[in-house]
């Protein structure tokens, strides 16, 4: 059975979702730092509920949730490309299993077992987030990996996957850095700068998913089969109109597979 995706209309509805979830985030953040001092106020269930930094809450069901449904597209696209004889299908389960894996680390802190680096060597400053060295390593040799296969995919797709992998890279490690600076020596964990440096992280984390996922439901939605060299074939017909590629010229058919005339 094949997974049908709106490409477009799931990039709506869960850019509308990131956005709500952040601004219900940093309201309900913003009033509980205003009533900390207020006598008989209990705040701290929907604060913990809500909160970017906490963890088993919304925001991590909602990462959570984003990464699975990416992994069950990309399941889609390798099963595809394994009966259409891509080359690359293997690629495409591999990085539903890395995706798989990302959904379970967000929801339960695998990634938190590279902490006894931290315990054993006593590391501090940006390496107390110990996770990171072995992170990143792996990070670049899974780029390097890929590097063909991000070479075969239509030139949309491509950057959308790349731009999807920067902002998730960028906001998991590097806002993570900041974080750990100014957790460290800034102004501090209950600060309202540290607090708006998570929800920048957790921002661009699913930004990067979005962006991720829209490009591969582009291309499970539009380049559906591939050649016998491995590479896409043309887009499928989408409202009355379909690209017809042949080698380097391409001509617009109408519905019925004739193209247009010139009059």
């Amino acid at each position: 059975m094949r997974l049908t995706v709106p490409a477009g209309r799931l990039l709506r509805l869960l850019l509308l979702a990131v956005a709500a979830l952040h601004l219900l985030s940093l309201t309900v953040n913003v009033v509980h730092r205003s009533l900390e001092r207020a006598p008989f106020v209990h705040f701290d269930w929907l604060h913990a509920f809500l909160d970017m930094d906490q963890e088993h809450n919304l925001p991590t069901w909602f990462s959570s949730t984003l990464l699975l449904l990416s992994a069950l597209i990309l399941v889609n696209i390798g099963v595809t490309a394994t009966r259409s004889g891509d080359r690359f299908a293997r690629h495409w389960k591999v990085l539903a299993l890395v995706f798989v894996f990302l959904a379970l680390d967000e929801a339960t802190q695998i990634h938190e077992a590279a902490n006894v680096l931290r315990d054993t060597f006593d590391l501090t400053g940006v390496l107390y987030l110990s996770w990171i060295l072995v992170a990143a390593p792996l990070v670049l040799l899974f780029a390097l990996a890929y590097l063909r296969f991000l070479g075969h995919l239509p030139r949309p797709v491509r950057l959308l996957v790349l731009v999807g992998g920067t902002l998730y890279v960028g906001g998991a490690i590097g806002m993570e850095v900041i974080g750990s600076l100014l957790w460290d020596n800034g102004p501090g964990y209950d600060s309202m700068a540290y607090a708006l440096s998570v929800a920048v992280e957790e921002m661009l984390e699913m930004l990067g998913i979005v962006a991720f996922m829209y490009g591969i439901s582009t291309y499970l939605e539009r380049y559906p089969y591939a050649d016998e060299g491995g590479r896409p074939a043309a887009p499928r017909q989408r409202s009355g109109r379909i690209l017809m590629a042949s080698g380097t010229n391409a001509t617009v058919a109408g519905a019925g597979g004739r193209p247009p005339s010139s009059s």
